[in-house]
């Protein structure tokens, strides 16, 4: 059976950045992606990027992430480690997703079906809590990542 990675990378940025504001965000994030296929070293790596704003829960929702850091250079180490995992995802045997109007959790929420449906193991790597609703679908695993070590998996 084979086995798809489907990674959040939006919200990995975030999440890394966000627990040192100081990292370089992007390297720290690719070590731990190349992490994940030292795991499964046969898997198909996905990682899905959020398309840039609005999408189609802005137009459903004008104030939609309204109330998000907006510090100037938080964003750019967003936007500069984002596009550094964009640049570097080819090379590392990695594939880059992003659909026009849409984050990378619903992305990845499709990619999860899609796979089931070709009875694929599926683990997706999020913090965000919305994931938790695939875990109806057998096959489906969602990872955290807590640090470069562990990791936990639901």
């Amino acid at each position: 059976m084979a086995t798809v990675i489907g990674i959040d990378v939006s919200n990995f940025v975030c999440k890394q950045l966000f627990g040192d504001k100081d990292r370089d965000a992007g390297q720290s994030a690719l070590a731990k992606m190349h992490g994940a296929k030292m795991l499964f070293p046969d898997a198909v790596v996905y990682l899905a990027f959020d398309a840039m704003p609005p999408t189609f829960r802005h137009k459903l929702f004008p104030e939609y992430k309204a109330g998000r850091n907006s510090d100037p250079d938080v964003k750019k180490k967003i936007v500069d480690a984002i596009q550094y995992l964009r640049f570097h995802a080819r090379n590392a045997g990695l594939i880059a997703v992003e659909v026009e109007g849409h984050e990378a959790d619903d992305v990845l929420a499709s990619l999860a079906r899609q796979c089931r449906i070709r009875r694929e193991q599926v683990h997706l790597v999020s913090e965000d809590r919305d994931f938790y609703t695939l875990l109806m679908y057998e096959g489906v695993r969602l990872w955290k990542f807590i640090s470069a070590v562990h990791s936990r998996s639901y």
